[in-house]
């Protein structure tokens, strides 16, 4: 038990945090935001022609080859700026376009892509360390700033096949040729040699030296060689398979195959447009205020217990935005698309301490042995292991997808530490605050007489008839929607244009985003492009990305013409509208996001964390429960993207971000409702009675978590528009109908396998210990 001061002092530490940090440093903590708050950074670099003569690259095919693997070389160079959401893409067949949220290391970041970085491999001296000078540049490790010795280049980038390269676990193998004496290695890297006879030269040379992998000056690894390599060569001494990993990605990028030109740096406005952001920040704080009256309302009789809500949700918040200040969350749609509703979750978990709590309550006061501490700590068992189960399950189907790359990465992880922090509020502050003086003395006033305003006493499962058909009928219209009406994809997952428009007057970004979308009949992007990279706001141009557009649709193409929807024709039109000049500056065919290649990995690794939480699921209850849990994720998943192709909106990462965060809420919801009903009527003591009245119990809390879950998602969805108004019609559709799911599927499964389990002869004793006993953990 945790005394009230002490208990105090940690909820105002963590809420006074920022004021803190004010005091401390004279600023308000700033979060770190990406470009869908914050803006960025766009620079744009074109092959240079004479280069790419010297190089021999004098074809289309050539062209693309070299670009794309420009492009991961791009990538690998920008791994140590911590940079979220960044975005490379490929523009025609000529430029890469970077963009990254606010790069402060500007200046580190041109002289990391403007030039060629060479990989050579060299002799590393065991000598003293040096002061440079014109002979003999300094090399030096990642970390260290010291100069160290070596020689001339003993191989070159050419000598090596980098396709076969690759990682592999350790095994014990004391013959090792290439690596470090340790005894604690996990990982190696095998290196593939193209040139076998002159590697064989400089091992047998070189024997007992160490092997220095160099780019440019800087050297990346330095392993000893420690016998002549006829083969492939051995690199150990990885603790880490990311070390190892970061080895392989930079062999394998290499140097950039054709020199570059940077032709364009510039500010880009945030992708939310203001008047976007203003409405989200007014409608989402009237969610929140909604939602706490619904809970007043329902338990006006226990006001404390709904200030108690409250205060968890605000530690919660400051937990979240301190992750965010110092850089572990990076705040951008996606992440708010996740955060959203684990904070329903954390709110659900309270009210399912507290409902359990009122069950047992009810129980222990017909047995005339009621305690209010008793059936706290009992209420706090029983949910404690459900919880917690209903937490992790709820995260399985989205794990895998870590291993995708950026930017689902950091979605993925933003949806972890959201998970953490839900458990975490519930399990540990909310405990914390439920076992306090004020909660207990608010608890113990509670009688049968003072009711709440708002009875939600009812069973769901009692109209699952209704529940079901309408599902039904949602289930059997999201085919028909998906193949009649079909999916529009947005710039992340198809290739598009970029026009870039300049104006002598400002324009609003939402506006010019409206009458190009209505013009093309498809969504389109705007971002405004400033001049300046420290003074964004004076430049006019603004561009805009056109997903699905045709490449060869160019300025030249129909100057005139208003009738096809072409970049020159949109000039034309939003000339008459704004009534002052607007000119075409350039059309450029751009790359998707999320190319094919990714597309695929993610799939597979959706169908790798279905199969893992099927496992789960049927170890913890049995096969029709299991299976009925993961059917009804992929029922919701496959109705969620049904109203996905009604309302028209356009497959992007947020909404990839919100149709996950649905499936991990629809197992969560489903796997509550299974480890209470199977807690209820465990061990062969199923009866309709006590199935029905389980599920009684159940209803309140499914209806007031739904209400609390959907009610900011409808609220943006009505009065938000563009990506904010999809964000709230997803959320909103996964929570109604993860809960007709859970009713009308996952219950029905349930009453089957326990109407199947052998029944046994209840003992009055037993019976009355397992109504107010410790139920079976999962």
């Amino acid at each position: 038990m945790y005394r009230k001061p002490l208990l105090w002092i940690i909820i105002l530490a963590s809420l006074a945090w920022p004021v803190v940090v004010k005091l401390h440093t004279g600023q308000w903590p700033k979060p770190h935001t990406s470009l869908d708050f914050a803006g960025g950074i766009r620079l744009a670099y074109e092959m240079d022609p004479s280069d790419q003569v010297a190089k021999g690259i004098t074809n289309d095919t050539l062209r693309k080859q070299a670009l794309q693997q420009a492009k991961d070389t791009f990538l690998f160079r920008l791994r140590d700026f911590n940079l979220s959401e960044l975005s490379v893409r490929t523009v025609g067949d000529q430029t890469l376009l970077v963009e990254a949220p606010g790069i402060e290391e500007i200046q580190d970041v041109l002289d990391r892509l403007g030039h060629a970085q060479v990989i050579t491999f060299r002799v590393l001296e065991e000598g003293m360390p040096f002061e440079p000078d014109d002979v003999r540049p300094c090399f030096h490790f990642s970390r260290e700033q010291m100069c160290r010795v070596v020689g001339e280049s003993v191989m070159e980038h050419d000598d090596f096949k980098y396709e076969a390269t690759r990682v592999e676990q350790q095994q014990p193998d004391p013959q090792s040729n290439l690596g470090h004496q340790s005894n604690a290695d996990q990982y190696v890297v095998v290196l593939s040699i193209k040139s076998q006879t002159k590697f064989t030269e400089v091992t047998s040379k070189y024997y007992q030296r160490r092997l220095a992998i160099c780019l440019d000056r800087e050297i990346v690894t330095a392993p000893q060689i420690r016998d002549v390599i006829h083969g492939d060569a051995i690199i150990t001494g990885y603790q880490a398979r990311s070390e190892a990993e970061d080895i392989v990605k930079l062999l394998r990028a290499g140097p950039l195959p054709v020199s570059f030109n940077l032709t364009e740096q510039r500010v880009i406005s945030p992708t939310l447009g203001q008047r976007s952001l203003h409405s989200a920040l007014i409608i989402l704080p009237v969610g929140v205020v909604l939602i706490f009256v619904l809970l007043f309302l329902a338990y006006s009789n226990q006001p404390e217990f709904v200030a108690m809500i409250v205060v968890c949700q605000l530690v919660q918040a400051s937990a979240v935005y301190f992750l965010a200040w110092v850089g572990l969350l990076v705040l951008s749609l996606l992440s708010v698309c996740a955060l959203a509703i684990l904070s329903g979750v954390a709110v659900d978990g309270l009210i399912l301490i507290f409902e359990e709590f009122a069950r047992v309550k009810r129980k222990e006061e017909r047995m005339l042995t009621g305690n209010v501490l008793r059936s706290l700590d009992k209420a706090l068992v029983t949910e404690r292991p459900v919880i917690r189960w209903a937490n992790f399950l709820g995260m399985l189907p989205v794990i895998p997808l870590y291993f995708v790359g950026e930017p689902v990465r950091s979605l993925v992880v933003t949806m972890a530490i959201g998970t953490l922090l839900a458990v975490v509020t519930t399990l540990v502050v909310g405990r914390w605050m439920v076992a306090s003086e004020w909660v207990l003395e608010g608890l113990k006033k509670t009688t049968r007489q003072l009711r709440p305003l708002l009875g939600l006493h009812f069973n769901l499962f009692a109209v699952s008839k209704y529940l079901l058909g309408i599902y039904l009928i949602a289930l059997a219209m999201s085919p028909y929607l998906l193949i009649h009406k079909g999916q529009v994809n947005s710039i992340d997952f198809t290739s598009g244009a970029e026009i870039v428009l300049q104006l002598d007057v400002g324009i609003d970004t939402e506006f010019l985003e409206r009458f190009a979308g209505e013009y093309f009949k498809r969504r389109c992007s705007v971002r405004h492009l400033t001049a300046s990279v420290l003074q964004p706001g004076g430049s006019l141009s603004y561009a805009i990305q056109v997903p699905g557009l045709e490449s060869q649709l160019q300025s030249s193409q129909a100057a005139s013409s208003r009738s096809g929807p072409t970049p020159a024709g949109l000039a034309a039109s939003l000339q008459e509208s704004v009534s002052h000049p607007v000119r075409l500056a350039s059309v450029s065919s751009v790359g998707a996001t999320v190319t094919g290649i990714t597309e695929q990995t993610t799939i597979i690794a959706s169908i790798i964390g279905l199969v893992v939480l099927t496992v789960f699921l049927i170890g913890i209850f049995d096969v029709a429960t299991g299976m009925s849990i993961v059917v009804v994720m992929v029922l919701d998943a496959t109705i969620t993207l049904g109203a996905i192709s009604f309302f028209n909106i356009p497959w992007s990462l947020p909404i990839l971000s919100a149709l996950l965060t649905v499936v991990g809420y629809s197992v969560y919801d489903s796997i509550v409702v299974a480890r209470h009903v199977w807690n209820d009527c465990q061990s062969g003591q199923y009866s309709g009675h006590a199935f029905n009245e389980s599920l009684k119990n159940l209803s309140r809390r499914m209806v007031l978590t739904v209400a609390t879950t959907a009610a900011s998602g409808i609220a943006v969805a009505i009065y938000c528009e563009g990506l904010l108004r999809d964000f709230g019609i997803v959320m909103s559709t996964g929570a109604i109908f993860g809960m007709m799911s859970t009713a009308a599927v996952v219950a029905r499964a349930i009453r089957f396998s326990l109407k199947r389990l052998p029944r046994k002869p209840v003992e009055p004793n037993d019976a009355q210990e397992m109504s107010v006993g410790r139920p079976a953990t999962v």
